[in-house]
């Protein structure tokens, strides 16, 4: 064996006896025991003396004695005894009636009077002790808890609901964009003022006939589109309008939104008028109702009128 091998295990050989030695201990020095002890200790204590006595006397010349029932005793002897000598019973202490000392006597009684006592005497005591040492074990440095009691839930309001629905959760609905017919109407005239088409007022350019086009055309296609804002339209190729061109060109336009208005709350009218000649009630006042909704002040006591009238 070469002398190295043996200088290693010279040296390690102790390494491995101490480490082994010392680190259980090391090991167990990073935990922490703590206790909470609780004792409990009980102790009664009983002395008792209890004494009975009683005498009687023998009857004669009329006279009886008679039992705590009312009934005569069997000898006719009249007789005294006290009954709370085993009353007085201790509850504690561990009493045993068996460990007193007694002492009784009786004098007298054949014919003659008699009397007799009776004694009674004990003592004693009890003693108990209850030890209870709840421990916990923890790392050095970690805290610990110990709890020794109830919880109890308890109420402290009451709130009535009526119903066994589940809550619910409401959304508004997204908020519609409504087109103004006005500004709508504005814009179109813009539209043909700038293509120099301001004759074509004379007919019905609806929607689905002739409204606005994203080309600068005004040719319709069934359905409203935003004005264009392309070169063609831009102020910089052509003169500005005048303002009494602009002002002729929006009153036109909003005698064209009341004259159409006009129209529906008419159409609707014939209607209404149409459905009680057929004798449907409810399609009259759908129709009624409608025209309310486009009537103006001055028009709105006319359809009430007939909405009553149809209500009778």
């Amino acid at each position: 064996m070469s002398f190295l091998t043996r200088t290693v295990r010279r040296v390690i050989a102790p390494l491995v006896l101490l480490s082994a030695t010392l680190f259980p201990s090391v090991a167990s020095a990073q935990y922490v025991q703590v206790g909470s002890p609780f004792r409990t200790f009980t102790d009664s204590y009983y002395e008792r003396i209890g004494v009975n006595f009683g005498f009687d006397l023998p009857g004669g010349g009329g006279i009886v004695g008679l039992n705590p029932d009312g009934s005569f005793t069997p000898d006719g002897r009249i007789r005294f005894s006290q009954g709370s000598f085993g009353s007085a019973v201790p509850p504690f202490g561990g009493y045993d009636p068996g460990a007193d000392a007694h002492l009784g006597f009786r004098v007298g009684g054949g014919n003659g009077p008699g009397f007799n006592f009776n004694l009674a005497m004990g003592q004693g005591s009890s003693r108990t002790g209850t030890v209870v040492d709840p421990t916990i074990v923890m790392p050095n440095g970690v805290p610990g808890m110990m709890f020794d009691g109830q919880f109890r839930p308890f109420v402290t309001g009451i709130v009535p609901v009526v119903g066994f629905m589940p809550p619910q959760y409401y959304t508004l609905p997204p908020p519609t964009v409504g087109i103004n017919p006005i500004a709508y109407r504005l814009a179109q005239l813009d539209q043909l003022a700038a293509e120099g088409r301001l004759d074509s007022l004379r007919r019905d350019d609806r929607d689905e006939e002739g409204g606005l086009s994203l080309d600068g055309r005004g040719e319709g296609n069934g359905r409203s589109t935003p004005v264009s804002y392309s070169d063609s339209n831009s102020s910089a190729t052509r003169g500005a309008r005048s303002v009494a061109e602009l002002k002729r060109a929006r009153e036109a336009a909003v005698e064209r939104a009341e004259r159409e208005r006009q129209e529906r709350i008419a159409g609707y009218l014939a209607a209404a008028d149409d459905a009680l000649a057929k004798k449907l009630p409810r399609a009259a006042r759908y129709n009624l109702e409608r025209a309310l909704r486009e009537a103006n002040e001055n028009e709105r006591a006319d359809i009430e009128a007939r909405l009553e009238a149809l209500d009778r």
